[in-house]
């Protein structure tokens, strides 16, 4: 197996019951890692 760099889009998915916070998850994930400026809520949609 050789080491190299992954290019191009990933994906991933979250999976959950209703109202169990993975969008929430995902948004700070997003935040933590620096693909977001800024962390969003629900309810600002």
């Amino acid at each position: 197996m050789t080491n190299s760099i992954p290019t191009g889009p990933r994906n991933i998915a979250i999976i959950g019951p209703y109202l169990s916070g993975k969008t929430t998850l995902l948004e700070g994930l997003l935040h933590a890692c620096g693909a977001t400026n800024r962390k969003g809520s629900v309810t600002e949609g």
